[in-house]
């Protein structure tokens, strides 16, 4: 099965200005694909590569990769919200969109045995940093 995982904070921004460039990017993962099923085309985990590529907008690409995008009254992505269940290839998504994402940027995820991560974007780059959390007896 799955590793299953929630987002438990997230500070993320993408100017509107960014959309189809980030839009692209994530069209570039197509042929990159990470499994192959007997039965029909390569995909990446969870995510259908016939969907993606048929995206027209970055909301629309975001969702098939679990993601959901919370717009601004600007039209910048003010937020985005997980809603999966389960670990799949949102490393290779994000490293797609970073040069796109502002910097300060993070995504913070916790997983079912209490791992506890971040995805955190700078400098056009996303890094994964494992994190713990610690109660203070005061």
């Amino acid at each position: 099965m799955g590793y299953h995982m929630w987002m438990r904070k997230c500070n993320f921004v993408m100017r509107e200005e960014n959309h189809k460039k980030a839009l692209g990017a994530i069209k570039s993962l197509a042929g990159q694909e990470t499994i192959t099923f007997d039965r029909g085309p390569s995909h990446f985990s969870w995510v259908d590569t016939e969907t993606f590529l048929k995206a027209q907008h970055i909301e629309d690409a975001l969702h098939e990769w679990r993601w959901k995008a919370e717009f601004g009254d600007n039209g910048d992505i003010v937020s985005i919200d997980f809603i999966g269940e389960k670990l799949g290839d949102c490393t290779i998504m994000f490293n797609a969109i970073a040069p796109y994402v502002e910097d300060e940027s993070f995504i913070e995820m916790c997983g079912e045995d209490g791992y506890v991560w971040r995805w955190v974007f700078a400098e056009g780059i996303v890094k994964e940093l494992a994190g713990r959390t610690v109660f203070n007896d005061s």
